[in-house]
């Protein structure tokens, strides 16, 4: 059997990380989470690496596109998935297209649509070594 998908969720929300992370958990992966960018930075610092971040855009003190430039720095290949609400500038994704995110996923939107994001996120990795 493979082993767990590993995700991290950094977000400023503490009810959606909650509500997210439950329903990870039950897909039957491996979640972590930060609340704000600077908690989310000291997890991925101290590893091991996650599959997927899910991150979102808009924190207090270290913003999205923050947390993001400084992530690349040390996991330029680590896929991410941008959390958002839906009145998003489209400048502002841009930049986050630039350092290459997956996707974007709307809070608004259906899980389900997450899940299609998230698979396709994952399509290409690379098994880790402790996966059967």
């Amino acid at each position: 059997m493979a082993a767990a998908v590993r995700v991290l969720l950094i977000d400023d929300e503490p009810d959606f990380l909650e509500t997210l992370a439950y329903w990870l958990r039950r897909k039957g992966h491996a979640v972590e989470h930060a609340t704000g960018g600077a908690a989310g930075l000291e997890l991925l610092a101290r590893g091991p690496a996650p599959d997927v971040v899910f991150l979102d855009i808009v924190m207090p003190q270290v913003d999205g596109l923050e947390t993001l430039r400084r992530l690349r720095q040390s996991c330029a290949e680590l896929p991410v998935i941008l959390l958002s609400t839906s009145d998003q500038d489209p400048a502002a994704l841009g930049r986050f297209r630039q350092l290459g995110i997956i996707d974007v996923f709307s809070k608004e939107q259906d899980l389900e649509r997450l899940a299609a994001i998230l698979d396709r996120a994952l399509a290409g990795r690379r098994p880790r070594p402790d996966a059967d």
